[in-house]
């Protein structure tokens, strides 16, 4: 399962604007002072100065709160020579300090990248080595630092994926053979220049299907499972890497919890949370697991989810957001540290609150964007720090389509100049057109 469909994302500094007023005076003109100076008769027989007459300035309108206008910036529909390379669709996104980048494919199935400074003007870039038979899962930032021994700039970007090619152990089609695809890695410093790191970097994985890498305050840690050549016995596992190049399986996680899988990760300044679910005989079940760790090698077990619990799990300035079901009327958890989860009272009845947010929650590690709609299926935005507390905020523009009139799920990402969503809808014809929107957040 491509877990990159998963919210990724991240919400909501709430600004709050104060309007200090001085207190207002008028001071007598040059006119006025002579009349007052004046004598009595003076003041009898002097002739009135008519004032001017002035238009008074209007009154400005203050913002009420926060803005999302969205605005569709690239598409694939009536375009011919971008309709080739958005064919295959946009399976990743993320805002980084450099802007923001979509990783997919094109019309033939290579690999893809499309770069953008503001979001707004998007450059395809194409000719890398691996792209060509190459499908990019993930898009990761890492750190500054943590390339400093790969290239000269610190810092920068990883695109994990998957290399097209025939498993030499499933070869032929083999009945009951269980096919993977290897494991590729590139980076790049400025999410234009991408380069291919060496095979060699994914050995570690061995026979594994990777499902998502975070970056934390230990390094990137990874998750997946390990798959065998025949048979069910799939294994969840863990990796970290210091630097993106050195990966290490962490095995503790498959010992410590034999029958548990996990579905999401996320990083916070102290440590990494991860939530999923328990599963007996390669069946997930109802019953709800979370786990933290320090370090990303050694995990504990967290308390709150048991029969329910978070599926999906991001950060923000007040800690973890869990959600659990986003597809149906989401219930929403918080922790502040990863070990102690708290499931929030239900939104029912709860106007301009959300409650279904679909695909349509993103994290920039502090703020929380959620975009969907409350119990009354009434239309919005809301914006969080902590969870808890939503303040709504205004849609203006041309609007994404919702989760019902999307193919398949929608990517999207949250950064400092603003949000990134592609989606895909049905044409007349029966082929998907890819759309990127990106949205303008003013405060």
């Amino acid at each position: 399962m491509d877990r990159t469909q998963r919210l990724t994302a991240r919400v909501a500094v709430v600004a709050v604007l104060a309007l200090a007023v001085a207190g207002c005076g008028f001071l007598p003109s040059p006119t006025q002072e002579a009349a007052v100076s004046a004598t009595p008769s003076a003041l009898a027989t002097a002739t009135p100065t008519p004032l001017p007459l002035t238009t008074p300035e209007p009154t400005p309108t203050l913002p009420t709160g926060p803005t999302l206008s969205w605005t569709p910036v690239l598409a694939s529909n009536g375009n011919a020579k971008l309709a080739p390379k958005l064919g295959g669709g946009i399976s990743a996104a993320l805002a980084f300090p450099g802007g923001f980048v979509l990783a997919g494919s094109d019309s033939l199935g290579h690999a893809i990248v499309w770069f953008s400074p503001d979001g707004t003007k998007w450059q395809p870039v194409e000719d890398v080595p691996g792209f060509e038979d190459g499908v990019i899962r993930n898009l990761v930032p890492l750190p500054e630092g943590l390339l400093a021994n790969l290239v000269p700039t610190p810092g920068g970007l990883l695109a994990v994926g998957t290399a097209q090619k025939v498993d030499p152990l499933c070869a032929g089609a083999s009945l009951g053979c269980n096919p993977i695809a290897p494991i590729r890695f590139w980076t790049s410093t400025d999410g234009l220049d991408w380069r291919a790191l060496p095979t060699s970097v994914a050995a570690p994985f061995g026979r594994a299907q990777l499902d998502q890498i975070v970056p934390g305050p230990s390094g990137l840690v990874a998750f997946g499972e390990l798959v065998p050549a025949t048979g069910t016995n799939i294994t969840a596992m863990v990796w970290t890497s210091p630097d993106g190049r050195v990966w290490t399986r962490a095995p503790q996680f498959p010992t410590a919890f034999p029958t548990d899988t996990i579905a999401d990760l996320a990083a916070g300044p102290g440590g990494y949370a991860a939530v999923g679910s328990r599963s007996v005989g390669g069946n997930l079940t109802q019953s709800r697991r979370a786990w933290y760790s320090v370090d990303g090698r050694t995990w504990q077990r967290a308390s709150g989810p048991g029969a329910q619990g978070p599926t999906v799990v991001m950060t923000c300035e007040g800690g973890f957001f869990g959600v659990d079901s986003p597809s149906a009327q989401a219930t929403f958890w918080t922790s502040a540290d990863g070990v102690n989860w708290r499931v929030q009272p239900a939104v029912v009845g709860r106007p301009n609150y959300p409650a279904y947010v679909g695909s349509g929650l993103y994290s920039d590690g502090t703020r929380i964007l959620a975009v969907g709609a409350d119990s009354f299926q009434t239309r919005g935005a809301w914006l969080s720090t902590d969870g808890l507390d939503w303040q709504p905020i205004a849609l203006s523009g041309v609007q994404p389509p919702t989760d019902s009139a999307v193919i398949g799920s929608v990517v999207g990402t949250l950064g400092p100049k603003g949000a990134i969503v592609t989606t895909a809808t049905q044409t007349a014809a029966g082929s998907p057109t890819w759309t990127v929107w990106f949205g303008t957040l003013t405060q």
